[in-house]
């Protein structure tokens, strides 16, 4: 997918999993302008699109809709976290509406799992913190052996 490391990889990637399948869930077909070229043309294949992004710092993912008719695009920029759809344009106004939806379901989905991150981090460092106690106090007991009754 990517070629270059990111501290904000793991979340955009997630973003262009979520975004590359909902769009896809309702028979579009994507194709990849990585800035420069057109590197991908009209696939349902989600892993030959997950691929074909990030190989620039900035992606269009072209929506075209079961006709083949382009209904717009997502610009995507590479490094920008969760911020990394930066701009969508449509081919008229219910094109337009149905991008605006396919941003806020992948938005409300990846607030969930930042969430989730979230209060998995404070548990994972909680139980840290314990052993850490844990460890202090057998080094306490190691060198006080008669302190502790």
């Amino acid at each position: 997918m990517r070629t270059r490391f990111y501290p904000t990889m793991e979340i955009e990637n997630r973003i262009a999993y979520l975004l590359v399948n909902q769009v896809l869930n309702n028979s579009n077909t994507v194709s990849v302008n990585d800035g420069e070229e057109v590197t991908l043309r009209k696939s349902a294949n989600v892993q030959k699109i997950l691929d074909a992004l990030g190989t620039t710092d900035s992606d269009f993912l072209i929506i075209n809709g079961e006709d083949g008719e382009r209904v717009g695009y997502f610009w995507l920029i590479w490094g920008n976290g969760q911020d990394l759809i930066s701009d969508y344009s449509a081919s008229n106004e219910s094109d337009f509406q149905y991008m605006a939806d396919v941003i806020d379901i992948v938005d409300e989905k990846i607030e969930a799992y930042v969430i989730a991150e979230a209060k998995r981090e404070r548990r994972a460092k909680r139980a840290r913190e314990r052993s850490k106690n844990v460890d202090s106090l057998d080094n306490y007991e190691a060198a006080f052996p008669n302190d502790i009754s």
